[in-house]
Protein backbone atom coordinates (compact mmCIF):
# COMPACT_ATOMS: atom_id res chain seq x y z
CA UNK A 1 0.00 0.00 0.00
CA UNK A 2 1.54 3.42 -0.70
CA UNK A 3 2.46 5.64 1.75
CA UNK A 4 1.45 8.73 2.22
CA UNK A 5 3.99 11.28 3.91
CA UNK A 6 4.25 15.02 5.09
CA UNK A 7 7.44 17.19 5.87
CA UNK A 8 6.52 20.24 8.37
CA UNK A 9 9.77 22.23 8.70
CA UNK A 10 10.44 25.79 8.95
CA UNK A 11 13.60 25.42 7.19
CA UNK A 12 12.93 24.68 2.89
CA UNK A 13 16.30 23.49 2.61
CA UNK A 14 15.98 20.77 5.74
CA UNK A 15 12.60 19.73 3.93
CA UNK A 16 14.52 19.16 0.68
CA UNK A 17 17.21 16.87 1.78
CA UNK A 18 14.87 14.79 4.22
CA UNK A 19 12.77 14.58 1.33
CA UNK A 20 15.42 13.02 -0.61
CA UNK A 21 16.85 10.76 1.66
CA UNK A 22 13.37 9.33 1.94
CA UNK A 23 12.89 9.04 -1.18
CA UNK A 24 16.02 6.91 -1.60
CA UNK A 25 14.58 4.99 1.38
CA UNK A 26 11.24 3.93 -0.27
CA UNK A 27 12.76 3.02 -3.48
CA UNK A 28 15.08 0.76 -1.88
CA UNK A 29 12.48 -0.87 -0.12
CA UNK A 30 10.91 -0.95 -3.08
CA UNK A 31 7.66 0.95 -1.24
CA UNK A 32 5.33 3.81 -3.44
CA UNK A 33 5.16 7.02 -2.29
CA UNK A 34 3.84 10.61 -1.63
CA UNK A 35 5.94 12.61 0.10
CA UNK A 36 4.61 16.14 0.72
CA UNK A 37 6.63 19.47 1.96
CA UNK A 38 5.62 22.10 4.69
CA UNK A 39 7.12 25.04 5.39
CA UNK A 40 4.45 26.91 7.50
CA UNK A 41 2.44 25.08 10.27
CA UNK A 42 -0.76 26.72 8.90
CA UNK A 43 -0.37 25.54 5.27
CA UNK A 44 0.08 21.96 6.38
CA UNK A 45 -2.83 22.32 8.91
CA UNK A 46 -4.90 23.39 6.50
CA UNK A 47 -4.24 20.27 4.04
CA UNK A 48 -6.65 18.11 3.46
CA UNK A 49 -4.40 14.68 2.88
CA UNK A 50 -4.57 11.98 5.41
CA UNK A 51 -1.03 11.11 6.40
CA UNK A 52 0.10 7.62 7.57
CA UNK A 53 3.12 9.59 8.69
CA UNK A 54 4.58 13.05 9.46
CA UNK A 55 7.91 14.60 10.15
CA UNK A 56 7.24 17.33 12.82
CA UNK A 57 9.98 19.94 13.41
CA UNK A 58 9.40 20.69 17.33
CA UNK A 59 10.02 24.15 17.21
CA UNK A 60 7.86 26.12 14.48
CA UNK A 61 8.03 30.21 14.38
CA UNK A 62 3.69 30.31 14.72
CA UNK A 63 3.15 26.87 16.73
CA UNK A 64 4.31 23.83 18.73
CA UNK A 65 4.94 20.64 16.95
CA UNK A 66 4.03 18.20 19.47
CA UNK A 67 0.86 20.52 20.17
CA UNK A 68 -0.03 20.61 16.16
CA UNK A 69 0.15 16.50 16.24
CA UNK A 70 -1.97 15.80 18.86
CA UNK A 71 -4.91 18.31 17.53
CA UNK A 72 -4.77 16.55 14.39
CA UNK A 73 -4.53 13.00 15.22
CA UNK A 74 -7.93 13.55 17.06
CA UNK A 75 -9.23 14.16 13.68
CA UNK A 76 -7.53 11.33 11.63
CA UNK A 77 -5.56 13.54 9.43
CA UNK A 78 -2.51 12.24 10.60
CA UNK A 79 -1.62 8.24 12.12
CA UNK A 80 1.87 8.15 13.20
CA UNK A 81 4.62 10.97 13.78
CA UNK A 82 8.54 11.36 13.94
CA UNK A 83 9.46 14.26 15.44
CA UNK A 84 12.81 15.90 14.22
CA UNK A 85 14.74 18.95 16.13
CA UNK A 86 18.10 20.53 16.33
CA UNK A 87 18.06 20.52 19.91
CA UNK A 88 18.14 17.76 22.15
CA UNK A 89 17.21 18.58 24.96
CA UNK A 90 13.42 18.80 23.28
CA UNK A 91 13.51 14.58 23.34
CA UNK A 92 12.33 14.75 27.21
CA UNK A 93 8.98 16.73 25.81
CA UNK A 94 8.13 14.44 23.00
CA UNK A 95 7.13 11.21 25.06
CA UNK A 96 3.83 11.89 26.10
CA UNK A 97 2.70 11.82 22.32
CA UNK A 98 4.02 8.25 21.25
CA UNK A 99 5.97 9.25 18.91
CA UNK A 100 7.57 6.79 16.46
CA UNK A 101 11.13 7.86 16.44
CA UNK A 102 13.02 11.59 17.33
CA UNK A 103 15.32 12.56 14.73
CA UNK A 104 18.65 14.62 15.40
CA UNK A 105 19.15 17.19 12.69
CA UNK A 106 23.00 16.85 13.20
CA UNK A 107 22.78 13.22 12.69
CA UNK A 108 20.14 13.04 9.92
CA UNK A 109 21.01 9.86 7.82
CA UNK A 110 21.77 7.62 10.92
CA UNK A 111 18.81 9.06 12.92
CA UNK A 112 16.63 8.49 9.39
CA UNK A 113 17.46 4.76 9.25
CA UNK A 114 16.81 4.05 12.84
CA UNK A 115 13.89 5.46 12.30
CA UNK A 116 12.17 3.88 9.74
CA UNK A 117 13.24 0.85 11.23
CA UNK A 118 11.36 1.73 14.13
CA UNK A 119 8.23 2.69 11.76
CA UNK A 120 8.67 -0.66 9.89
CA UNK A 121 8.58 -2.41 13.19
CA UNK A 122 5.68 -0.55 14.28
CA UNK A 123 3.37 -1.26 10.86
CA UNK A 124 4.27 -5.30 11.07
CA UNK A 125 3.07 -5.12 14.79
CA UNK A 126 0.22 -3.49 14.06
CA UNK A 127 -2.04 -6.18 12.61
CA UNK A 128 -5.65 -6.66 13.83
CA UNK A 129 -6.45 -10.20 14.75
CA UNK A 130 -10.25 -10.71 14.85
CA UNK A 131 -12.12 -14.53 15.72
CA UNK A 132 -14.36 -16.02 13.69
CA UNK A 133 -15.18 -19.16 15.41
CA UNK A 134 -12.06 -21.13 15.30
CA UNK A 135 -11.01 -19.10 12.35
CA UNK A 136 -8.59 -16.03 12.99
CA UNK A 137 -8.59 -12.74 10.47
CA UNK A 138 -5.41 -11.26 10.24
CA UNK A 139 -4.83 -7.83 8.42
CA UNK A 140 -3.32 -4.38 8.57
CA UNK A 141 -5.82 -1.71 9.93
CA UNK A 142 -4.83 0.97 6.96
CA UNK A 143 -6.09 -1.98 4.34
CA UNK A 144 -9.96 -1.44 5.17
CA UNK A 145 -11.60 0.96 3.60
CA UNK A 146 -14.97 0.28 5.65
CA UNK A 147 -17.44 -2.11 7.08
CA UNK A 148 -20.70 -2.63 7.00
CA UNK A 149 -23.05 -5.26 9.03
CA UNK A 150 -25.64 -7.24 7.38
CA UNK A 151 -27.83 -9.33 9.89
CA UNK A 152 -25.06 -12.00 11.22
CA UNK A 153 -22.29 -10.98 8.91
CA UNK A 154 -19.72 -8.14 8.40
CA UNK A 155 -18.51 -7.30 4.97
CA UNK A 156 -15.09 -6.14 4.90
CA UNK A 157 -14.40 -3.58 1.66
CA UNK A 158 -10.98 -3.30 1.31
CA UNK A 159 -8.90 -0.31 -0.24
CA UNK A 160 -7.61 -2.33 -2.99
CA UNK A 161 -11.21 -2.84 -4.17
CA UNK A 162 -10.94 -6.52 -2.59
CA UNK A 163 -13.69 -7.57 -0.19
CA UNK A 164 -14.24 -10.48 2.35
CA UNK A 165 -17.27 -11.71 4.22
CA UNK A 166 -17.06 -12.98 7.99
CA UNK A 167 -19.83 -13.68 10.65
CA UNK A 168 -19.72 -11.08 13.98
CA UNK A 169 -21.29 -8.56 15.05
CA UNK A 170 -20.50 -4.86 14.22
CA UNK A 171 -20.17 -3.89 18.38
CA UNK A 172 -17.34 -5.93 18.10
CA UNK A 173 -15.29 -4.98 14.89
CA UNK A 174 -15.73 -1.46 16.55
CA UNK A 175 -13.75 -2.76 19.50
CA UNK A 176 -11.09 -4.36 17.93
CA UNK A 177 -10.32 -1.41 15.65
CA UNK A 178 -10.50 1.25 18.60
CA UNK A 179 -7.55 3.27 18.28
CA UNK A 180 -6.31 2.87 14.66
CA UNK A 181 -8.60 5.30 13.06
CA UNK A 182 -11.97 3.66 12.44
CA UNK A 183 -15.54 5.97 13.28
CA UNK A 184 -18.66 4.20 13.78
CA UNK A 185 -21.07 6.51 11.43
CA UNK A 186 -24.51 4.31 11.48
CA UNK A 187 -25.05 0.92 12.87
CA UNK A 188 -24.67 -0.93 10.04
CA UNK A 189 -21.18 1.08 9.00
CA UNK A 190 -17.37 1.76 10.48
CA UNK A 191 -15.18 3.88 8.00
CA UNK A 192 -11.42 4.43 8.12
CA UNK A 193 -11.42 7.77 8.29
CA UNK A 194 -7.91 7.50 6.31
CA UNK A 195 -10.65 6.52 2.94
CA UNK A 196 -13.06 9.73 3.89
CA UNK A 197 -13.04 12.07 1.39
CA UNK A 198 -15.64 14.57 2.38
CA UNK A 199 -18.43 14.67 5.19
CA UNK A 200 -21.68 16.05 3.89
CA UNK A 201 -25.33 16.52 5.63
CA UNK A 202 -26.23 13.11 5.89
CA UNK A 203 -22.96 10.65 4.15
CA UNK A 204 -19.75 10.76 4.09
CA UNK A 205 -17.87 10.06 0.93
CA UNK A 206 -15.20 7.81 0.58
CA UNK A 207 -12.22 8.44 -1.71
CA UNK A 208 -13.88 5.80 -4.56
CA UNK A 209 -16.94 7.81 -4.44
CA UNK A 210 -19.15 5.72 -2.64
CA UNK A 211 -21.31 7.29 0.08
CA UNK A 212 -22.05 5.65 3.70
CA UNK A 213 -24.75 6.39 5.27
CA UNK A 214 -24.80 8.74 8.56
CA UNK A 215 -27.56 7.86 10.82
CA UNK A 216 -28.58 10.60 13.48
CA UNK A 217 -27.22 8.51 16.54
CA UNK A 218 -23.82 8.99 15.23
CA UNK A 219 -24.29 12.28 13.49
CA UNK A 220 -23.08 14.88 16.23
CA UNK A 221 -19.89 12.69 16.91
CA UNK A 222 -19.31 12.42 13.37
CA UNK A 223 -19.39 16.66 12.92
CA UNK A 224 -17.67 16.98 16.26
CA UNK A 225 -14.60 15.26 14.75
CA UNK A 226 -14.57 16.37 11.06
CA UNK A 227 -16.13 20.03 11.47
CA UNK A 228 -15.58 21.34 15.13
CA UNK A 229 -19.02 21.20 15.66
CA UNK A 230 -22.90 20.35 15.89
Amino acid sequence: MKKIVAILDDDKVFVNLLKGLLEQWFEKESQEFVIDGFVRAEEFESAETIYDLVFMDIVLPEDNGIDLFERLRQTGRIREVIYVSAHDRNVFQVFGSRPIAYIRKAFLETDLERAMGLYEEHIRKSKVYIMEGKKIHCFYPDEIMYLQSNKHYIEFYMGDGGRFLIRGKMDDMERALKGYGYIRIHASYLVNVKYIKCVERNHVQLNNFHCCKVSMKYKKEVYKRFCGGE
